[in-house]
């Protein structure tokens, strides 16, 4: 991912639950990271020579499979992948077989897990603080994604202004949020 993430509690903390909040997040970043080694580039490694490549990693694993429940239920909108030489490839041309655990594409292909880690990496640190009790949290990546626990720690939800893009000071829409994320492409 590369980006800042910040971590906000409210209320009754357990002892570890946002340092583990905080190591799902890196591990999602350690897997899914395009920037550095990691299962990802191994990935779009094979993926780009034309190989098949088997899928290791449980998070890179779990990641697929959001991936490719996202692109359904889309109707292929969402996509991360990309053929590097033509920009033509897609999702759709990906073969994923999850019971063995491989994946591979029929042309040169490479997938970009930017937008949808920082939300797949939320969304596991937003689990666990669930399930850790805390009744109230504030995430965000790189202030493009933002998911909240509970309600806002004064009560009722968690408002968020979205600047207008082509009226600058103007606000698009103010939302309030609770239990919920919000991601958008761009924060100016």
């Amino acid at each position: 991912m590369g980006t800042r993430v910040e971590l906000h509690g409210f209320g009754a903390l357990g002892d570890d639950a946002m340092t583990d909040a905080r190591r799902a997040i890196e591990a999602v970043d350690d897997a899914l990271t395009i920037h550095r080694p990691s299962a990802a580039t191994a990935l779009n490694e094979c993926l780009m020579a034309g190989r098949e490549a088997a899928v290791d990693d449980p998070l890179l694993f779990d990641a697929l499979i959001e991936i490719e429940a996202a692109h359904a239920a889309t109707q292929g909108l969402f996509d991360p992948a990309a053929d590097a030489r033509h920009g033509a490839a897609g999702w759709h041309a990906i073969s994923f077989d999850r019971e063995n655990a491989r994946i591979r594409a029929p042309q040169p292909v490479a997938l970009d897990f930017g937008g949808f880690g920082k939300g797949f990496a939320l969304d596991r640190a937003c689990a666990l603080l669930r399930s850790a009790g805390v009744p109230s949290a504030l995430l965000s990546a790189g202030e493009s994604s933002i998911a909240v626990v509970g309600e806002h720690p004064l009560g009722g939800g968690w408002t968020f202004s979205l600047p207008h893009p082509l009226l600058p000071g103007r606000v698009l829409v103010e939302l309030e949020l609770s239990d919920e994320a919000l991601s958008i492409s761009s924060t100016v």
